[in-house]
């Protein structure tokens, strides 16, 4: 999985870096489709980012609200989260006024080198797992 995750970040890091994402993340139909539908969002599929498995298991963990501790435990990263939400789609407006479009391209061409060093990281481990002696 890491070798075959590894190559398909890889694709899309090499994509970003020369500027053909959407060429890779879209076909021609799914384009003329978007066209269509342009403007619409699917907001549910946002929450899940914000109160996902993990905060659910977290606040499992530390079970029944019994102390001030407890209470602290859980209810205080969860107010923390909430406002650091908040503030970055506060502030989301003003962003988008300063970052022009040449900027938008160099943060993504900064990006998708980034991305394309951590995909060979992963098939380099994953490459390492499946063929020990390459860890040797």
């Amino acid at each position: 999985m890491r070798v075959g995750g590894g190559i398909i970040v890889l694709i899309l890091g090499i994509a970003m870096v020369l500027g053909q994402e959407k060429a890779v993340k879209q076909t021609a139909a799914e384009t003329s489709a978007a066209v269509d539908k342009q403007g619409y969002g699917i907001v549910p599929l946002g929450i899940p980012l914000l109160a996902g498995p993990a905060a659910l298991s977290y606040m499992m963990m530390h079970g029944p609200l019994q102390q001030t501790a407890d209470f602290m435990a859980i209810v205080v990263p969860g107010l923390v989260v909430g406002a650091i939400t908040w503030a970055t789609f506060h502030f989301a407006t003003r962003t988008q006024r300063w970052l022009t479009p040449a900027k938008l391209n160099v943060i993504e061409r900064l990006s998708g080198f980034l991305l394309a060093g951590l995909a060979i990281d992963m098939m380099a481990m994953g490459l390492k797992e499946l063929f020990p002696v390459l860890a040797g």
